[in-house]
């Protein structure tokens, strides 16, 4: 993981030497940890970072500059912005290919709120050191299914609430995906968007939406979404991609996953009738494997009882003489078609 560590962080941890210093600035100077941070190519941020040590005296500060340089645990990006220190931040931060990579700590958020739209177009997440300590201390490293699946419902809120004004393809499983990674972060998960693994229909290599990894980088869970406007008995779609859920893309058995389906069906309410006896039967569907029949489909709508839009239902199905879950969350889309008839 790469970090930009803003000189303000600096200053907090030579006030903070055990709290932050030690927990999480020596734990990135490890070159065991397999930890980096950016730096401009003119060198910039280590001449603020070597202004704040001189002022502030610090030893601890000092050691782990020189064991960044020494560990090479760094990496140098060049840049143009050499006059505003959070416009450079930012310009070596946007680099990395993985969002995953995108990541600054600083103790002065306030100071990169002018910057808002690049930081938001680029999928940079600004952390606070304390933030910082709760994912690279091992202490707090417990992966929660309960604080994933709450933070995949609180994200699709989050996109229900702009379907009235945002068009269809405005709506991509890209806008889910970035919201899972801020808030992610905080949760001690880390996510990557599709990923090429697992047997495809045609026995080739397929691609999934989301693969779910725990803070040592171990695989948790996998996330499928679709698109769906009825789901009849004819329909072999969602069946389709509930099977690649639990058999082509789970080849090593996974015990929790998610299928979000997005519903484009003007009523919603009975689509959701449909969806449940649907799934009831998905073991009679053609295309659904017998090596993970359907034990048990529940309607979970506690988990959303505030929420008129969003269905929430749980299926355990038998793998390798195991039981393993998928959660169906049913997302209201119907408005978004609106919209898009209304633009064109």
């Amino acid at each position: 993981m790469k970090f930009a560590i803003c000189p303000s962080s600096l200053e907090y941890a030579s006030i903070n030497a055990n709290h932050f210093g030690i927990s999480v600035l020596m734990s990135i100077a490890n070159m065991e940890n397999g930890f980096k941070i950016n730096l401009d190519d003119k060198n910039i941020l280590v001449e603020e970072y070597g202004k704040i040590i001189k002022s502030r005296n610090s030893d601890l500060l000092k050691i782990w500059l020189e064991s960044i340089i020494i560990n090479r645990c760094y990496i140098k990006t060049p840049c143009q912005n050499e006059e505003n220190l959070q416009k450079l931040i930012i310009e070596i931060t946007r680099k990395p290919f993985n969002c995953n990579e995108r990541n600054i700590i600083s103790n002065n958020l306030d100071s990169f709120e002018p910057y808002r739209c690049d930081i938001e177009t680029y999928n940079i997440r600004i952390i606070t050191p304390d933030d910082a300590i709760k994912n690279l201390n091992k202490e707090y490293a417990e992966f929660k299914y309960s604080e994933l699946k709450n933070d995949i419902l609180f994200a699709i809120e989050e996109m229900m609430a702009k379907i009235k004004t945002a068009r269809l393809e405005d709506l991509h499983n890209d806008i889910l995906i970035s919201k899972l990674r801020r808030n992610g972060f905080n949760s001690i998960y880390r996510i990557e968007e599709q990923v090429r693994e697992g047997i495809s229909k045609n026995n080739s290599v397929g691609e999934l939406d989301a693969i779910i990894k725990d803070s040592s980088n171990s695989r948790k869970a996998i996330i499928e979404a679709l698109r769906s406007s009825s789901c009849g008995n004819e329909d072999n779609d969602i069946s389709y991609h509930l099977n690649k859920l639990l058999n082509n893309y789970n080849t090593i058995g996974m015990r929790t996953n998610y299928l979000i389906v997005y519903c484009e069906a003007k009523n919603f309410d009975q689509y959701w009738s449909k969806y449940k006896n649907y799934i009831d039967k998905i073991n009679d569907k053609s295309n659904f494997s017998k090596e993970t029949p359907l034990v048990l489909f529940e309607d979970t709508n506690s988990d959303v009882i505030d929420l008129t839009g969003i269905r929430v239902g749980r299926s355990i199905h038998t793998k390798d003489g195991r039981e393993v879950e998928v959660y169906h969350i049913v997302c209201k889309f119907y408005y978004q078609i609106e919209q898009v008839v209304c633009n064109s």
